[in-house]
């Protein structure tokens, strides 16, 4: 078992980070000590830590993750939660794009004096 401390270096995550996935019910430690207070952490909960990770780089909220791992989501719910998540960014992607293509073409006919703010 390892004390916050040491879990916290393991994991790349604060101990902050830690208490705060304790408190909305991503990672709990493994063991309290009701004398110390000390919070102790077991290594196979750093697969958890890696899947809060990948979810959050996915885009996931917090609140999105805490379901997925309270429910003990399958696979393919987790697929097509990340799926989701995708297309929307595809299409975020493709709306910003398109932004920046319209000032392009604004900056252009500005400095060619054709268009005037």
């Amino acid at each position: 078992m390892f004390k916050i401390g040491d879990f916290s270096k393991l994991s790349g995550l604060s101990i902050n980070t830690l208490y705060h996935y304790e408190n909305i019910g991503i990672l709990e430690p493994r063991f309290i000590d009701g004398n110390t207070n000390y919070r102790y952490y077991e290594a196979d909960q750093l697969v958890t830590i890696n899947k809060v990770l990948a979810l959050k780089d996915a885009g996931l909220s917090l609140s999105e993750i805490s379901s997925t791992l309270i429910e003990d989501s399958l696979n393919k719910e987790i697929i097509t939660m990340l799926e989701d998540k995708a297309d929307s960014l595809e299409k975020s992607l493709e709306l910003e794009t398109n932004r920046l293509e319209r000032l392009r073409t604004n900056i252009f006919l500005i400095k060619n004096g054709e268009y005037l703010i």
